[in-house]
């Protein structure tokens, strides 16, 4: 599983039909809840994108970090039992026999984050990010201390559509 998107799909895995819908309103919230029906219980490995930002990662490289104090981990179930979190190249990898029914479910930390430069780097920038979405840069010294911030959410748009507002709030050091 690659895409968090609300979605059903019907896969062939070597002859056994397999239908997996899933659930989700990412990247609005953070968790998305897969839903497998294959025709017969079937041995196969399931493997569901853990996206950088939420393995404390803003970007593929070193070149940008979080300076929060944050640790989000992702958390993963199957039928609401935890499973350990097994990363191959950015893939969570799950083994078992399926059965119709089963549910994995994936809960990723939605905090808003602050993003700083490689400390070997002469910063001059800072940013918020949210999940996926980066908020802002701004210059360093425009934001003072060590800034967080809470978002909100406004359910009451067209179509379900959602609103965030980012607060920000200073801390000083």
């Amino acid at each position: 599983m690659n895409l968090f998107i609300g979605s059903s799909a019907k896969i062939d895995l070597d002859g056994t039909l397999l239908q997996v819908k899933q659930s989700t309103q990412y990247p609005w919230d953070g968790r998305v809840t897969l839903t497998l029906q294959p025709a017969k219980p079937a041995r196969f490995t399931m493997r569901i994108r853990i996206p950088g930002w939420a393995r404390n990662q803003p970007v593929p490289s070193d070149l940008y970090r979080y300076d929060d104090g944050l640790d989000s981990e992702p958390k993963l179930t199957v039928n609401g039992k935890p499973e350990v979190l097994n990363l191959e190249n950015g893939f969570a990898r799950i083994t078992r026999t399926w059965k119709p029914g089963d549910t994995v479910t994936l809960e990723m930390g939605m905090p808003v984050r602050r993003v700083v430069t490689h400390p070997q780097l002469r910063p001059t920038r800072v940013g918020s990010r949210w999940n996926a979405v980066p908020w802002c840069i701004a210059r360093k010294g425009s934001i003072t201390g060590k800034s967080v911030g809470q978002s909100s959410q406004r359910q009451s748009l067209v179509r379900g559509l959602a609103a965030r507002r980012f607060v920000r709030r200073h801390h000083r050091s």
